[in-house]
């Protein structure tokens, strides 16, 4: 909830009969689908004007950063944005985040409605055919659009079989952006107990392209790294420094989908959040300087030397941003 004071701009806009009582700054669902905030305090069934353009500052989920240009979700149950909705409620979709958010934030401003131009969005491509994707793999192994094999826009499920036989399977995106534009990636991933097993490796984030066996001989790239276990780790290499893959001490929740985010607007500095929460506390940084000039994709990636180990990882979003000049 938040209050008349945390308007910072914006039209009133339409108005909103509400269900129940609303106070000055409540954010409300239209039934035409827009989110809405409250200008004034009313009673159930009474009318009240709505903002639904502009920007305007609403109460931040605790502990949790939020990137500018990232998707605000309202969390019903505890009147606060935050970035996805909770399973199972009502939580609806705000808009973007004007500017970023730290963790220790408590408010976080947002523009009403409005939605983040992707320049690789995996969602979009299945849904309108722009920024195709590519995907590839070496001996056994299987990839398909959708959980149980069924087909799902914006989906993949990457698949490693018994077989004991070096594998790689992985997605890229066809279309690239220069390592120095300023990207932000995202992904919504959920590993399952199988894809666990202990000699698989997966690794989630920017790169030059996958590998057909080993995704750390890539020349350059930044990713998330899980090795056998839900452990949570991190590493890159620009072509000049290598940073080995360090854990986050964050786990990941088995067969559940979590949120991965890469910021690379410092490409001296490249940051990493789990689940809204910034991981990457390494003393020396994970970089992209020297790679300014390359073309990253997104990716996502699996594999395996020879073993009968399987694996399974489900990948929901891919995509990334740009806040270049």
């Amino acid at each position: 909830m938040t209050t008349e004071s945390a308007l910072v701009r914006g039209p009133e806009s339409a108005k909103y009969t509400a269900i129940a009582a609303v106070k000055s700054g409540d954010m409300v669902m239209l039934p035409c689908g827009l989110a809405g905030q409250a200008s004034a305090s009313v009673d159930a069934g009474e009318l009240v004007g709505v903002l639904t353009e502009g920007i305007v500052e609403l109460t931040k989920t605790a502990g949790i950063a939020l990137l500018a240009g990232g998707d605000v979700f309202w969390d019903i149950s505890a009147a606060s944005a935050t970035f996805a909705p909770g399973v199972g409620t009502a939580d609806f979709l705000c808009g973007v985040v004007e500017a970023d958010a730290a963790a220790a934030d408590t408010t976080v401003r947002v523009r009403l409605n409005a939605r983040a131009r992707y320049v690789v969005d995996l969602e979009a491509s299945a849904v309108n055919g722009s920024n195709g994707w590519t995907s590839a793999k070496t001996a056994g192994g299987s990839m398909d659009t959708g959980a149980s094999g069924l087909p799902a826009p914006g989906r993949y499920r990457l698949n490693l079989s018994s077989a004991n036989e070096a594998q790689a399977i992985y997605v890229t995106s066809d279309r690239t952006i220069p390592a120095g534009a300023g990207a932000i990636f995202e992904a919504r991933i959920a590993v399952t107990a199988t894809g666990m097993d202990s000699g698989v490796d997966i690794d989630v984030g920017l790169a030059t392209g996958g590998h057909a066996s080993d995704f750390e001989a890539v020349s350059h790239f930044a990713a998330f790294h899980f090795d056998g276990a839900l452990d949570v780790l991190t590493h890159s290499d620009d072509g000049s420094t290598d940073r080995a893959p360090a854990d986050s001490t964050i786990n990941a929740t088995e067969a559940t989908f979590h949120e991965l985010w890469i910021d690379a607007r410092d490409s001296a500095n490249v940051q990493f959040y789990f689940d809204g929460a910034l991981i990457d506390t390494e003393l020396s940084p994970r970089v992209l300087t020297a790679a300014a000039g390359q073309p990253l994709k997104a990716i996502a990636m699996m594999e395996k030397a020879a073993s009968t180990a399987v694996g399974l990882v489900q990948v929901a979003k891919l995509r990334v941003r740009c806040q270049a000049e």
